[in-house]
């Protein structure tokens, strides 16, 4: 396969990503940076969509893992991570 471009830069943690270029459809799974691995079922040669999972990723490239073993990088992803914090009570 061969990356091109992604549909956006920056995407939200759980969010679509859209990854397009050439020969996509031999792609068998997704490694983000921070080690998480998603399965695909390319629908085209030309455009593949997975979902951004919401725990083991951080911004960095992502790796395009061929059924056979070979592999290739995409540039740096940007991965929008929301901050959760705590409430805090104030006593009076």
């Amino acid at each position: 396969p061969e990356f091109m471009s992604f549909a956006s830069d920056a995407v939200s943690l759980g969010a679509d990503v859209t990854i397009q270029g050439k020969n996509l459809d031999l792609v068998a799974k997704v490694v983000y940076t921070g080690g998480a691995e998603v399965e695909v079922k390319p629908a085209s040669a030309t455009e593949l969509t997975v979902t951004m999972p919401t725990a083991g990723t951080e911004s960095g490239v992502l790796t395009l893992v061929m059924a056979n073993g070979e592999s290739v990088e995409t540039k740096a992803l940007t991965i929008n991570a929301t901050f959760r914090c705590c409430r805090v009570r104030m006593k009076n």
